[in-house]
């Protein structure tokens, strides 16, 4: 009933105050929010984890949005991203320092569709004329897709050296949506274990690296670019920080409307009866 009350009650706000995309909504899918609201909340020594379909300009925009208006409300924001690796933290550094080119950057890191680059490049010039860190939080994907292919008691003694000790595998509610998202036709059942393996690695090293850098900044605010799947359900990183024993995030999924009609949209809101609610907050684009 529970449920029920809150998909009518969100029906009732979009239908009220006629609202079109793009919007923020409550994680609890009760009530509309707001950017400058969302600001609000964020403290110093707390991480932000911004999610995003990878190739939706209007994400991307978003969480420039977000980061720009942190640095106006006068927190040090520092920036940390998915795809970059921390393996490659000095040449970020003289990108984001300016001692080496976007060209020559790129090319130090074997980014292969320089294009791709300009989603995350603004949110890094933002950040780094504001005398913030940029951080690659992740590691060689060669060393994921190895685990994708062969499991992880494959690795080599210099690979595992790259990786926090122990490793944490994901909960079963994540497991669960993974296998929905990619399991069947698109990873045989055969692999799954060794695909979510590396999922959970892949989220292991993100919030490793990042804690390591906010004990050491506890007056900054870290803000995560991440693939919406990793921050989506309270499972994936938000789940293995609060492992580790960090509960001071803020996590905003963001989702494109699309041709879902109102009641598909209004069920991607509601928290959903098994997994919960989506983030703290949820941006809807068209």
């Amino acid at each position: 009933m529970k449920a029920v009350a809150v998909l009518l009650s969100l029906v009732l706000v979009l239908a009220a105050n006629a609202i079109e995309t793009p919007f923020i909504i409550e994680g609890d899918g009760q009530s509309l929010s707001s950017i400058e609201l969302l600001i609000s909340e964020i403290e110093a020594g707390s991480i932000l984890i911004l999610g995003e379909l990878h190739d939706n300009t209007a994400h991307h925009s978003n969480q420039l949005e977000v980061i720009q208006a942190l640095i106006a409300q006068g927190h040090q924001v520092d920036l940390g991203m998915e795809f970059l690796n921390y393996t490659d933290q000095y040449e970020i550094y003289k990108y984001s320092s300016g001692l080496i080119s976007k060209g020559e950057f790129l090319k130090s890191i074997n980014w292969k569709t320089p294009d791709t680059f300009e989603f995350y490049s603004p949110m890094i010039e933002a950040v780094s004329k504001n005398d913030g860190s940029v951080l690659g939080l992740n590691i060689p994907r060669a060393i994921t897709s190895k685990v994708a292919k062969r499991g992880v008691n494959s690795l080599t003694n210099s690979e595992l050296v790259l990786l926090p000790h122990p490793l944490e595998y994901g909960n079963k509610l994540y497991f669960e949506r993974f296998y929905q998202a990619v399991g069947g036709e698109h990873v045989p059942d055969n692999k799954i274990e060794n695909y979510f393996w590396s999922q959970s690695m892949w989220d292991d090293v993100m919030s490793w690296k990042a804690l390591e850098f906010v004990q050491k900044n506890p007056e900054s605010v870290l803000v995560i670019i991440v693939g919406d799947f990793h921050v989506s359900y309270g499972g994936g990183l938000g789940e293995i920080f609060r492992r580790k024993g960090f509960s001071n995030i803020k996590t905003v999924s963001q989702i494109k409307k699309g041709d879902a009609t109102d009641s598909e949209l209004n069920q991607e809101l509601t928290p959903h009866v098994k997994y919960g609610r989506r983030a703290d907050w949820i941006w809807v684009t068209k």
